[in-house]
C-alpha cells in the first residue's frame, strides 16, 4: 500500500507524546539502550550516534527499509522515537531444537499510530492472543515489529530490524 505524503501526515494532537512512553525519563540523567551505547537522554532524545536518524521532534528525518530487501517500509515524519521494552525472536529461520524464547529485548523503536501510515508491512496471525509481529511485506523477513492487539494506535518498528536512508 502506498501512502503520499499529505495522506501520511498526522495532526500533532493524534501523535502520543515520546516521553509519555518512557516511564519516568525526567528523573534518569541517561538510560542506556544497547550495545552500540546510544541512550536517550533526559530530554527524550537518543544521544548523537542516532542523531541523523530523527528531526528535532523526535520524528524519524529517514527512509526506514527493510534489511533484506530494501522495500520501503515507512516514510519520512510518519513515526516517532521511543523507549520500550520489548520482546523479539530472532530475524532467522527457525530450528528444530530453536526454543520459544529465542530472541532478543530491544529498546529502541519507531511508533506509528496508525496501520494505514505504513509504507509496506505485513502481520503475522495474532500470537498468544494479543499479539502480531511486524514483517517485511514485499520478502516477509521479520519480525521487525510488535503491535499488541488490544492497542489499537501503537504500532512499533525496530531500530535495529530496520536500516535507514535518504
Amino acid at each position: 500500500m502506498s501512502v503520499s505524503e499529505n495522506a501520511g501526515e498526522m495532526p500533532a494532537a493524534s501523535v502520543p507524546d515520546i516521553a509519555a512512553s518512557v516511564p519516568d525519563i525526567a528523573s534518569v540523567p541517561d538510560v542506556a539502550l544497547g550495545t552500540d551505547g546510544s541512550s536517550i537522554n533526559e530530554n527524550g532524545a537518543l544521544s548523537d550516534s542516532h542523531a541523523d536518524l530523527y528531526t528535532d521532534d523526535g520524528r524519524n528525518a529517514t527512509k526506514i527499509r527493510c534489511l533484506r530487501c530494501s522495500s520501503l517500509v515507512l516514510s519520512p515524519g510518519n513515526a516517532r522515537l521511543t523507549s520500550k521494552e520489548l520482546f523479539l525472536p530472532h530475524m532467522q529461520k527457525k530450528s528444530a531444537n530453536q526454543e520459544a524464547n529465542d530472541g532478543e529485548t530491544l529498546t529502541k523503536h519507531w511508533l506509528v499510530s496508525d496501520m494505514f501510515i505504513f509504507d509496506n508491512v505485513g502481520f503475522t496471525n495474532t500470537v498468544d492472543g494479543k499479539l502480531k509481529y511486524l514483517i517485511c511485506a514485499d520478502c516477509e523477513v521479520g519480525p521487525i515489529g510488535w503491535h499488541d492487539t488490544n492497542i489499537k494506535k501503537e504500532f512499533y518498528i525496530s531500530l535495529d530490524r530496520v536500516k535507514h536512508d535518504r
